[in-house]
């Protein structure tokens, strides 16, 4: 059966390692002048969260307000489930999804702070680029269970974030020395 084209943006699905439960909801402030809405990427610039569609940075996390959160110089407050590792979120592909993709490294892109038609549907209109690699945001581990699950155009995934703010590999410095005895 076909797909149907419903970019979502991306949500949180299930957990490696265990944890059971309700999805962890972080808070953040939203910089001045910014439009996020449910599903949206979040990146975080000198202590604020951000929308973004490129995915040239460290991702912070998904946005898990319902509806539109909207800036000027109040700077909301709002919730966001964080990028950690353990946590796997999907999203649909904005293009073909082959079985050879999957556990491969992808982007993501489309419009952040709800699309086109954010006055009658207030959700992110963001994808994964399943086939461009330029910023290599998401590695995708299979695909989701219900929805849009057949290979093709417009295939709802699951990945886990590549680059985030929580992790620190790409500035540590692993010593091979041993501390002690």
């Amino acid at each position: 059966m076909a797909n149907t084209d419903n970019p979502h943006g991306f949500r949180p699905v299930t957990c490696i390692g265990g944890m059971t439960g309700v999805m962890p909801t972080w808070q953040a402030k939203l910089k001045s002048n910014n439009v996020v809405a449910y599903g949206d990427a979040l990146y975080a610039t000198v202590g604020y969260a951000v929308n973004s569609v490129t995915g040239d940075k460290a991702v912070l996390g998904v946005c898990a307000e319902a509806g539109l959160i909207t800036s000027s110089a109040t700077n909301p407050d709002f919730l966001f489930y964080p990028a950690h590792d353990g946590i796997v979120f999907s999203g649909q592909t904005s293009g073909a999804m082959t079985q050879a993709k999957i556990w491969t490294l992808v982007d993501i892109e489309g419009t952040a702070g709800g699309g086109t038609d954010k006055a009658t549907r207030p959700i992110s209109d963001q994808e994964v680029n399943e086939d461009a690699t330029t910023n290599k945001n998401v590695y995708l581990v299979g695909l989701k269970q219900g929805g849009n699950t057949s290979l093709g155009t417009w295939t709802d995934v699951m990945f886990i974030w590549a680059k985030t703010k929580f992790q620190a590999r790409g500035a540590m410095v692993l010593s091979t020395q041993y501390i002690g005895y």
